[in-house]
């Protein structure tokens, strides 16, 4: 313990340090929501009796309302179901992998799971994260497929083999697809959450993050701090400023699932444009009665996938600095409409 003394210039530290970390992260946020109502000012409805979403054109022809509809996400992927037509076969954990991969998780702070997804689902969602882009719509609406929620729902059984209680999927989704080119990149070290999630021996909030691609370590692949070398861990998670001899790279091929604690320090690797796309889709499960959010319980209607995707860009647009225009005033009316989104 430090001489009282030294008690408030450690607190000024502190409190500075904290400020230079989560500034930027604000001011991204600023700019996302001050694009967002330009852009909702833009397209929005006017006038009494207009319908609630707005009507921007997308592409050439097509309207935003068209592009989200039941018939347009089906023509963009054949292959895929949009009302519980999902038919993948997922691989299960034997009781033995299963607690080999809890013994590593708990140590590192993060697993890798190889051959879970079969190899045609991943390039079927593959295509649709394509033909998505194609229409200016991000990754994240592969959440209106059925695919999509079975991966979910799979997700869920893998986290609660590991933990060796129920798991529950819950209401944090997002989908990446990096583009490869040398000035892009995943998300910056962060963590989940940083309140410690280890009261009961297996963290209570796992992320579940499937790789549809391949990720090499040149293709943005995830990189963590394996918890055993992460100094702030768990007494000071705030901090999320990692030392580089104490990154991993963790490269995965196509089809593999990583669960980690989400208290484990990580991030996206950068790209380059020797790589191909970096495309995946990630979950959360939440020790059941942990109250860690609200429990999504699948099969979800089509208008209800929409808004949970409207949400997740609502939440997720700071990370996102190129996501604008059309889709994220769609996301903040659709989540202004259903109370969780500020006017």
């Amino acid at each position: 313990m430090p001489p009282a003394r030294d008690v408030p210039r450690l607190a000024r530290r502190a409190v500075g340090q904290l400020h230079r970390e989560v500034r930027p992260w604000v001011d991204r946020a600023r700019g996302a929501v001050a694009a967002a109502r330009e852009a909702w000012r833009a397209t929005a409805p006017q006038g009494p009796g207009s319908a609630a979403a707005p009507s921007v054109s997308f592409g050439n022809t097509r309207t935003l309302s068209a592009a989200l509809s039941e018939d347009a996400f089906r023509a963009r992927a054949p292959d895929l179901g949009v009302r519980g037509d999902a038919g993948w076969s997922l691989r299960e954990l034997a009781p033995r992998e299963a607690s080999a991969a809890r013994d590593e998780l708990l140590h590192e702070g993060y697993v890798v799971l190889p051959s879970i997804v079969p190899t045609d689902a991943c390039r079927a969602l593959v295509r649709a994260t394509e033909a998505l882009e194609a229409d200016g719509l991000p990754a994240t609406f592969l959440y209106a497929y059925d695919d999509a929620w079975a991966l979910g729902a799979h997700a869920v059984r893998l986290a609660t083999a590991l933990a060796g209680a129920p798991m529950d999927l819950l209401a944090d989704l997002w989908a990446f697809r990096v583009p490869p080119r040398d000035d892009a990149a995943g998300w910056t070290p962060h963590r989940g959450v940083t309140i410690p999630l280890r009261q009961s021996g297996f963290p209570s909030l796992v992320t579940v993050w499937v790789a549809l691609s391949d990720a090499p370590a040149h293709g943005a692949c995830m990189h963590f701090v394996p918890l055993h070398r992460d100094a702030a861990y768990p007494h000071a998670l705030h901090h999320a400023r990692p030392r580089a001899e104490h990154g991993r790279a963790v490269p995965m091929a196509a089809g593999s699932v990583l669960l980690f604690d989400a208290n484990a320090l990580h991030w996206g690797g950068g790209s380059s444009r020797r790589a191909e796309p970096r495309v995946s889709i990630t979950y959360s499960a939440g020790r059941r009665g942990a109250g860690h959010g609200e429990v999504l319980t699948p099969p979800l209607s089509f208008d209800e996938r929409l808004r949970r995707i409207a949400e997740a860009i609502v939440t997720y647009a700071p990370r996102e600095p190129s996501l604008g225009g059309a889709p994220l005033a769609w996301a903040m009316t659709t989540a202004r409409a259903s109370g969780t989104a500020a006017p």
